[in-house]
């Protein structure tokens, strides 16, 4: 492990540098965290044989392009697939893909409790038309499940059964065809009913392609976002490192490594691939920083990606929906507006000093 590792890694101290690998160094605080939970180091290869043993792999470092698709495909394949997560930071960008498998099943998709809803009124047509006492708006969306009770007069809509809605209004929604049930006399409530459905994952390789869902709209920062990790990992296949430290001719050539991405993309989508991402003129200067700072990591940064994946890795048991797209976030509007002595000297802050500059990390000391 290097300095700035002790920066962005609460679990490692000084005396670990140079001398432990990270894995080691944090090995005996987590081994005492969790008394339920075995843990082991694997060093070496992280093979298809050692995969197999576990429902869920998360990666958090560099790992060559063509092996992390090669163990997504085998995790899909499995009988039961095993969950894939990838999660990275990049200085001031960062991105995270979830990936577990088809007919991934959610038994709860927002884990609150239902809250039942005063009925004023079902209509006898087809489809029949429920419409609710306007005092809270319900929270329904096209295809939930509902369940209706306590309602006098057409208590065929009554029962344990549960039916698909159609929203039309905060305060209304259809049924199914009412027009043989009775007249409907009064009351009644309606809540959401918790049906488990499925949902269907793409695989790396499919959504390098297309990240994002076709049937909403992307806008060109969440595009220039991907461009800039496609070129990113572009440049570690070519390379086999990610560009050096504010190394402006190792920037240069990653904007490069964009220009051909974008090039590419477009000839593809002329020979048939209409559902692909397709790169527009894009912001060489974003590029630039994610090149220079690649190697870079921003301990808040780090520990608020720990928190989304944390949920994420939640979400594996069934509970709440799981991110589906490419999900891309950055920062890089903290980066100070005017030149700044970025000189790193070896020590745990180099880090923090090679990114916001040399006097920013001091006046942070000086708050001590």
């Amino acid at each position: 492990m290097r300095p700035t590792d002790l920066t962005s890694n609460l679990f490692l101290k000084e005396s670990h540098v140079n001398k432990e690998t990270r894995a080691r160094a944090c090995f005996p605080i987590l081994n005492k965290i969790n008394h339920q939970v075995q843990l082991t180091i694997q060093e070496g290869d992280l093979t298809e044989d050692y995969v197999k043993n576990f429902d869920l792999i998360i990666f958090t470092k560099y790992y060559p392009l063509k092996d992390l698709i090669s163990l997504n495909k085998f995790c899909r394949n499995q009988k039961k697939p095993i969950g894939f997560v990838l999660c990275q930071t990049f200085g001031l960008h960062a991105y995270c893909l979830i990936d577990y498998g088809e007919g991934f099943k959610i038994y709860d998709k927002d884990g609150e409790e239902p809250k039942p809803f005063l009925i004023s009124e079902i209509t006898k047509a087809s489809p029949g038309i429920v419409t609710l006492i306007k005092e809270k708006p319900h929270n329904f969306t096209d295809g939930d499940f509902v369940r209706i009770y306590e309602v006098e007069g057409m208590t065929e809509v009554n029962g344990t059964d549960t039916r698909p809605v159609k929203v039309l209004s905060p305060y209304s929604f259809t049924i199914e065809d009412t027009k043989e049930f009775s007249q409907y006399i009064r009351g009644g409530f309606v809540e959401i009913a918790k049906v488990p459905f499925r949902i269907n994952f793409r695989s790396l390789e499919e959504r390098m392609l297309r990240p994002f869902d076709e049937k909403k709209p992307v806008s060109e920062r969440k595009k220039l976002l991907h461009l800039g990790y496609l070129s990113l990992m572009e440049y570690g296949n070519r390379f086999g490192t990610f560009p050096e430290l504010n190394n402006k001719q190792n920037a240069q050539n990653m904007v490069e490594i964009a220009y051909e991405i974008v090039e590419k993309h477009k000839q593809m989508v002329e020979n048939g691939r209409k559902d692909m991402v397709l790169f527009e003129k894009f912001d060489e200067n974003y590029i630039r920083n994610l090149a220079l700072f690649a190697k870079i990591q921003v301990p808040p940064f780090c520990a608020f990606w720990a928190g989304v994946i944390s949920l994420e890795l939640v979400k594996f048991t069934g509970k709440y929906i799981p991110l589906q797209d490419f999900y891309h976030f950055d920062s890089f509007e903290c980066l100070p507006s005017s030149d700044v002595i970025r000189e790193t000297n070896g020590t745990r802050y180099d880090d923090q000093v090679a990114i916001f500059g040399k006097e920013a990390q001091e006046n942070l000391q000086r708050m001590k």
